[in-house]
């Protein structure tokens, strides 16, 4: 794991990815999400995102996640909300789910820290026909230098820095039949921050991880316009 990758689980960030807990609601407003479905929180964390899932649609939810200490606090949070989420210790890249499980799969910023091609060929495995995919990914806009790719892969320990073309390509690949980028709505830039930055720090969080956050922000400010990311819509074909 990249230290980038204990920080997030030693604070307990809730809402990582881009956009935070307000970005997922917007993206949310226009899927048809019915009580009936049965939804993977892939790569859950704290377990925000699977909470409002299932405390907003009533749905089947599952959160799963390879760091424990995040399930744990995720599972702090479900037993304290009082919700039904299934709560699994498992990879994206090897998903112990059978085929064709869930109705929909959600991916925040998640999937660039994996195998890429093998998390999507997972995720496409375990949706049902028609299933889909909801992604917040990393993207890649415009080129790097070689120093700066190396470290954005280094901090970040991500093996590609993908573009939006090559992000839709390794999608259909991995057998969805329909790829699409979904715009993002500007209101959620002004959502609550606690919705968008919530920390559930851990006991024994060592002080020198906040280095680690303010070389996130380095990276983030110098590479504002060309480390970005996209909001991917994927669906499995009927068929």
């Amino acid at each position: 794991m990249s230290d980038y990758l204990k920080f997030l689980a030693k604070f307990g960030i809730g809402g990582a990815h881009p956009g935070g807990l307000p970005l997922t609601k917007e993206i949310l407003k226009s899927e048809k999400v019915e009580n009936s479905m049965a939804i993977l929180d892939a790569g859950c964390g704290t377990g925000q995102t699977a909470a409002y899932l299932s405390r907003k649609f009533r749905c089947d939810v599952t959160a799963l996640d390879y760091e424990k200490m995040m399930l744990e606090k995720a599972a702090k949070r479900f037993e304290r909300e009082k919700l039904p989420v299934h709560i699994v210790h498992g990879s994206t890249e090897n998903l112990p789910f059978d085929d064709q499980s869930f109705d929909l799969v959600l991916s925040e910023s998640v999937t660039a820290f994996t195998n890429i091609t093998k998390s999507l060929e997972q995720y496409a495995r375990v949706l049902k026909p028609g299933g889909r995919l909801l992604a917040i990914e990393m993207t890649k806009e415009g080129d790097f230098t070689f120093e700066e790719e190396q470290k954005v892969k280094e901090f970040y320990g991500v093996k590609d820095i993908l573009s939006e073309k090559e992000w839709c390509n390794e999608m259909l690949h991995a057998g969805f039949y329909k790829v699409e980028t979904i715009a993002e709505d500007t209101t959620v830039k002004h959502a609550p921050l606690e919705e968008i930055s919530e920390f559930k720090l851990s006991q024994d969080f060592e002080l020198h991880l906040f280095q680690i956050w303010m070389e996130h922000q380095e990276i983030m400010n110098r590479l504002r316009e060309r480390l970005t990311y996209r909001i991917y819509k994927a669906e499995k074909s009927n068929a």
